[in-house]
């Protein structure tokens, strides 16, 4: 792995970073980017490991085996009799009656019995077919070799404890008799296609199999193995079935993305959501349960991933420099107070107005990145205050009174149990202190800041206060905080993960702003052993060795990136208000979780969404999916957005709470987005009904555009191409004809569709899911009274 620190530690300013392709990101961009590139590179060396043993993943091969003799032509009459087959061929071998049979080919039309029906292919009497014995005969044989019979494969079992895994490789009907109370009973039992059991038995040619599902009323059928010749197969892996090959990458995925941690699949994955969407995060379950340990390892991910910071040489804050002379990323991250006040001198001073800088006088240092250099970790205790947090400023400056009243106040404080320490951080506070209240001077920095453009670990976040806690909810949602004594706000842009053993504290507001997922004790046996590997004797997944390159000349994970359909974007937001109306209604579907139907909760689906199809990817990869955010992947996203704020405290009642909401978002979003995408056309349809009394053949244009995509979507590129040329070159007359007049549908996307930039192919699927939703509607489009 390249050393990032050697590599960057001779830049100083900010446009040596520009000029080495430093790409600004805030924390939480940074470290999804890295995740993401691991989990890539990850499932690129599974791939490999598979690729260079295929046999590791198992077959289904066949149970039994077929005895081949390998023989162009059959000479003897009983092996004619026993291999011969309509339409083999055959040649005579010597003359039939008073035919010249010898020396003649045809075909087999039938054998019966010992005799053998043959139409030769040139007129030797008066008959197109003749009856012979097959001594007058040989046959050729296709392909050169005849199956003599089947044998029980070497490599299977059949045994009541060590039987292998069998399946049948298609459907099986079976007539049974059987003797009940005296009476034939004729019956038909059907073993469905890709049936599974277990080879217990295997003789004097019978076959037994005890099925893992029940075939009728029962799990155990005997078979004469004449059944089972061509269609019966076994695992390779004995008696373990053959592995998915992407269900097994990504189960080994799952396994590797953490250095330590363990967690089933689903849950793995509902983290890995929030890693890549850049949710802050709360954890919550009983102790034990994996909480820390998770902390830890994403600690060590970043740290070993991203290597280093680029900091401002003099901020306590550690601001990144883009912040300072960077517009667009200062609107991301601004710059703290303290480096406004150094690079924007008196004006700033005076009226509050910042000048950027140029990028060569801001002042940078190259830190390590760790524990004080943007990893800040704190324990969560009911005697830590707001300014803890936030910082603190005291007015005035320090004066003997002032330090004789902290001494003071240090007395009571030993006589009343007030923690030593907090006062102490009070004196140290006044003795700081500057004059003004937006004077950055004197301001002593709390967590937040010190944590700004890095990560904040708060373990056991439960135990804070309440009024604590509130003080977080401007450094959760905007990203800047107030400190006490201070006019100015101090950015807190950091990514937060958070532990709690009660997660009910965490209602209302601070809940929608933490996406919440449990951690459980583990049940699966197989995990539980993983950790205790990983626990007990060390064995970890080396981050050392999954090499991402350089993330810090790599632009941040583009989720907005991932096209989103207009009529998505409104079925969901229409979705979001009906929940609302329920929740604020007589019978709401989840008690007291108003915060479910929030904007951020909706961003957070839609961020959701986006995730699943970059992340669907990796594990993914053979099996065909969407490159839009489609109506499978709005219902997943909004599901991870409700789920993630729920707060029950018990766990089956946090499973049934969680198990409502997803069954609602499935079966009432496809009402909505059905009411949205008529709704959608409509107003198209009379959209460019208008724009056709402006300008003559419109509308003609529309259907001809429309019937030109139902045909063939991928003639929808060009179009795309024209409009947005036009588009970019407003002033230009030809581009405006060739593009919006002539593709006024491809122009309604444009216009409905913010930064519509997509590829081929997701154009392709986005004309696609149009077309089909314009089937579903009720419109005609050369009537716009819809």
């Amino acid at each position: 792995m390249e050393d990032l620190f050697e590599k960057y530690k001779d830049i100083t300013n900010g446009k040596q970073m520009k000029d080495r392709g430093i790409k600004p990101k805030t924390s939480r961009q940074s470290f999804s980017l890295a995740f993401y590139l691991r989990a890539k590179k990850l499932e690129e060396l599974i791939r490999a490991e598979i690729e260079e043993d295929e046999t590791m993943l198992g077959v289904w091969m066949p149970a039994f085996n077929k005895k081949i003799r390998k023989v162009r032509e059959l000479t003897n009459p009983d092996d004619i009799l026993r291999f011969g087959k309509t339409d083999m061929e055959f040649v005579g071998t010597k003359d039939y009656s008073n035919l010249e049979f010898k020396g003649v080919g045809g075909k087999i039309v039938d054998i019966s019995g010992d005799h053998i029906t043959v139409q030769p292919n040139k007129q030797i009497g008066n008959q197109e077919q003749y009856v012979v014995h097959p001594d007058y005969i040989k046959l050729i044989v296709p392909g050169g070799e005849i199956n003599e019979g089947y044998t029980l494969n070497d490599l299977v079992v059949a045994d009541d404890m060590l039987g292998h895994q069998v399946r049948f490789r298609e459907e099986l009907s079976k007539d049974r008799v059987r003797d009940k109370n005296g009476d034939i009973i004729r019956e038909t039992i059907t073993i469905p296609e890709h049936a599974t059991g277990k080879f217990i038995r295997y003789q004097d040619n019978v076959v037994s199999i005890t099925f893992d599902e029940s075939i009728g009323k029962r799990k155990h059928l005997n078979f004469h193995e004449s059944y089972l010749h061509d269609i019966l197969e076994s695992s390779s892996l004995g008696m373990k079935e053959p592995e998915n090959k992407e269900e097994y990458i990504r189960e080994k995925l799952f396994g590797k993305l953490f250095q330590k941690t363990k967690f089933n699949g689903a849950r793995t994955k509902h983290i890995v959501k929030d890693i890549l969407t850049g949710a802050n995060q709360g954890r919550y379950g009983p102790p034990g349960s994996g909480k820390t340990l998770l902390n830890k390892d994403i600690e060590t991910l970043a740290i070993a991933h991203e290597q280093i910071r680029f900091v401002e040489k003099d901020c306590k804050q550690q601001c990144n420099p883009y912040s300072i002379f960077d517009e667009e990323f200062s609107k991301i991250t601004p710059p703290c107070p303290k480096c406004m006040k150094k690079y924007g001198g008196e004006e700033y001073e005076d009226t509050g107005n910042f000048k950027r800088p140029s990028p060569e006088k801001v002042e940078v240092k190259v830190v390590k990145y760790g524990p004080g250099f943007g990893i800040v970790k704190i324990e969560g205790s009911i005697g830590m205050q707001r300014y803890h947090m936030a910082g603190i400023k005291m007015p005035g400056g320090p004066s003997e009174d002032l330090l004789g009243t902290l001494e003071t106040l240090a007395i009571l404080g030993k006589a009343t149990d007030v923690d030593p320490e907090v006062l102490a951080f009070l004196k140290q506070a006044y003795e700081k202190t500057g004059n003004e209240d937006y004077d950055p001077d004197g301001f002593t920095i709390g967590y937040l800041q010190q944590a700004n453009n890095g990560i904040l670990i708060i373990d056991e976040a439960d135990k804070l206060q309440e009024k604590t806690r509130d003080a977080l909810l401007n450094a959760l949602d905007k990203q800047e905080v107030f400190p006490e004594g201070q006019r100015l706000p101090y950015p807190t842009d950091a990514f937060h993960i958070w532990t709690l053993n009660d997660k009910t504290k965490f209602k209302g507001a601070l809940n929608d702003r933490m996406s919440l997922n449990a951690a459980r004790y583990i049940k699966d046996p197989e995990i539980a052993d993983q950790i205790t590997l990983s626990s007990r004797y060390g064995l970890t997944n080396p981050v050392e060795e999954i090499d991402i390159g350089d993330i810090h000349i790599m632009p941040p994970l583009n989720l907005s990136g991932v096209p989103l359909p207009a009529i998505i974007r409104r079925a969901v937001a229409t979705f979001y208000i009906n929940f609302r109306k329920k929740q604020d209604s007589d019978a709401p579907l989840a008690e007291g979780n108003f915060e479910l139907g929030s904007e951020r909760s909706k961003n957070h689906a839609f961020d959701t969404s986006a995730v699943n199809i970059l992340f669907d990817d990796l594990p993914y990869q053979e099996t065909p999916h969407t490159n839009i955010i489609d109506e499978e992947y709005a219902i997943k996203g909004i599901q991870h957005a409700f789920c993630t704020r729920v707060v029950l405290n018990k766990p089956s009642e946090d499973k049934a709470e969680k198990q409502k909401l997803l069954n609602y978002v499935e079966d009432n979003f496809p009402d909505t987005l059905g009411r949205e995408e008529s709704a959608w056309w409509c107003n198209a349809i009379r959209k460019v009904a208008i724009y056709d009394t402006k300008i003559e053949g419109f509308q003609e244009n529309f259907r001809e555009e429309i019937a030109q995509y139902q045909e063939d979507p991928n003639s929808s590129w060009k179009p795309y191409q024209k409009v947005k040329a036009s588009i970019k070159s407003p002033d230009n007359a030809k581009l405006a004809q060739e593009g919006p007049a002539k593709y006024p549908f491809m122009k309604h996307l444009f216009d409905d569709t913010p930064e519509f930039e997509v590829n081929k192919i997701q154009l392709k699927e986005i004309i696609q899911y149009y077309m089909e939703s314009l089937e579903r509607s009720p419109h005609e489009l050369d009537k716009p009274n819809c």
